[in-house]
């Protein structure tokens, strides 16, 4: 459950995008040399991500992200995953990303058109499209991932 919310928070356009984009290899550099800045002061996303603390002769966590991502490591069950989703999250980004999980779900299955997926989960047809472009194109594999790992643990 704990890596499902990981994967599932990297396509998160609700929650802050320098945080999340760390789960890609390699996302901080393309970042930096494609200058994408951030909402405070025009800072450059991909320095903000490398960014590390030192105190004293202690480095922390290479980014904010790393931490987070280290959190939910932490977390043993579906139930202090929600506690800690509801603490981290707005209730609006918590449907918007159980939104797209449950679109994911249905594009993967196959049985359904993008109007009927939208007539089913409400969810916008620039959101079904979003959600299927990262599940069949884009490099990241992070829904691809999680619903490998779905059938596999059912099989066994």
């Amino acid at each position: 459950m704990t890596k499902f919310l990981i994967l599932l928070l990297k396509t998160s356009k609700a929650l802050v995008l320098f945080g999340l984009l760390t789960l890609v290899p390699g996302c901080a550099n393309l970042i930096e040399q494609k200058g994408i800045h951030g909402p405070k002061n025009g800072q450059n996303i991909g320095k903000m991500m490398r960014k590390t603390e030192t105190i004293g002769t202690k480095s922390l966590a290479a980014s904010p992200a790393e931490e987070l991502y280290e959190a939910f490591l932490l977390l043993e069950n579906p139930e202090e995953v929600g506690r800690f989703m509801r603490d981290l999250c707005t209730p609006q980004e918590i449907v918007d990303m159980a939104e797209r999980w449950r679109v994911c779900r249905l594009l993967e299955k196959g049985e359904l058109s993008y109007r009927e997926i939208h007539q089913v989960t409400g969810a916008s047809l620039a959101t079904i499209t979003r959600v299927a472009r990262f599940l069949k194109k884009e490099p990241h594999h992070g829904y691809s991932a999680v619903i490998h790992k779905i059938k596999h643990r059912s099989v066994e």
